[in-house]
């Protein structure tokens, strides 16, 4: 019997679920056969391409062909999980015989299908590591895809996948109850968290790091004081000269303009694919402060939508219609009554 992995990627990356895997895979390989069947690509750079196989210690790894368009577009990350799902099935069709493991991770999303359908035409046995729900995660974020028909279709392949499985190795009590949910054997689900190296990740010493305004609350405070300085400025507005007139209106109109485009750069994810191309979703949240990640939770749980969430407008026309408006605004806030 040898464990065959599947995940789009391997060491030398150093992704979250790639580390996961090389951590998971060299410590079986002292006893069993290791098999790898992953991508030739680097996370978050598409110009490297690895070799098509590679032996690392006792590990074989099986490096398959993708196409690479990166994480920048919705359609080019699609087709670069669909031609993996491809090349990885036929992979594992010519890979794997009767009574072997497989062991899916969900990079990318819904491997777990074409690993399931490998493994019962080959009458091996198939293990879903799971991080991630898809797509039901993709329909909380908002994406118009995942809550329509095709979505729809997707999650009764992917429900089949984990019905059909040996076991699922889930990395919470919450997430085996929403396998449970989806009609999987409970007693086929196994909770296992995820892990770090201790050897490497240690606490920092006191005053090694600057502390941390994790919910806010400067920012909060802060608030009455700005109330504070509009008020004075209203009602101080008749006795102030043109030029500081002019020049207030002008300020306010830049920070209504930033404040806009950062809370639609927020809920569209914008900033985070601008500084972290590439970054796996995952790893961008738990960046997030504490406050912020409650946030997205609560947005998931209760599939609360966001404005740009349901107006998909292109970014020039919205701020068009804005540059039309404060304009509008502005010209008459600054005109002198007769």
């Amino acid at each position: 019997m040898k464990i065959v992995f599947v995940n789009r990627f391997y060491a030398p990356d150093q992704s979250a679920t790639s580390r996961m895997l090389t951590d998971l895979a060299r410590a079986l390989a002292d006893e069993y056969p290791v098999h790898i069947v992953t991508s030739r690509l680097r996370s978050g750079d598409t110009a490297t391409r690895f070799a098509s196989f590679e032996i690392d210690g006792n590990i074989v790894v099986h490096r398959v062909w993708t196409t690479r368009f990166g994480r920048d577009h919705l359609a080019g990350r699609t087709l670069d999980y669909a031609t993996f799902c491809v090349t990885a099935w036929v992979t594992l069709i010519r890979l794997v015989r009767r009574e072997d493991l497989v062991v899916a991770k969900t990079d990318p999303p819904l491997i777990t299908v074409p690993a399931s359908w490998a493994a019962r035409l080959r009458g091996a046995r198939l293990v879903n590591w799971i991080q991630d729900l898809f797509p039901e995660v993709a329909s909380g974020l908002g994406v118009a895809v995942a809550r329509g028909r095709i979505g729809r279709v997707l999650g009764r392949l992917r429900d089949g996948s984990l019905r059909g499985a040996a076991a699922n190795v889930v990395i919470g009590k919450r997430m085996s109850e929403r396998v449970a949910a989806l009609g999987v054997d409970a007693r086929r689900t196994v909770v296992i968290p995820n892990w770090a190296d201790g050897s490497v990740l240690k606490p920092a010493t006191d005053g090694a790091s600057p502390p941390r305004d994790t919910w806010g609350l400067a920012h909060i405070c802060l608030q009455a004081l700005v109330v504070l300085g509009l008020g004075y400025l209203a009602a101080r507005w008749s006795q102030l000269g043109r030029g500081w007139q002019v020049m207030l209106v002008a300020g306010a109109i830049v920070d209504f303009f930033l404040g806009i485009a950062l809370h639609f750069a927020v809920q569209d994810y914008a900033l985070d694919r601008w500084f972290s191309p590439n970054r796996p979703f995952l790893e961008t949240l738990l960046s997030y402060s504490l406050a912020s990640r409650m946030n997205v939770a609560s947005k998931l749980t209760h599939h609360l939508a966001f404005f740009r969430d349901e107006f998909m407008l292109p970014a020039a026309l919205v701020l068009a219609l804005l540059a039309g408006i404060l304009t509008l605004a502005v010209t008459r806030a600054v005109r002198r009554p007769d």
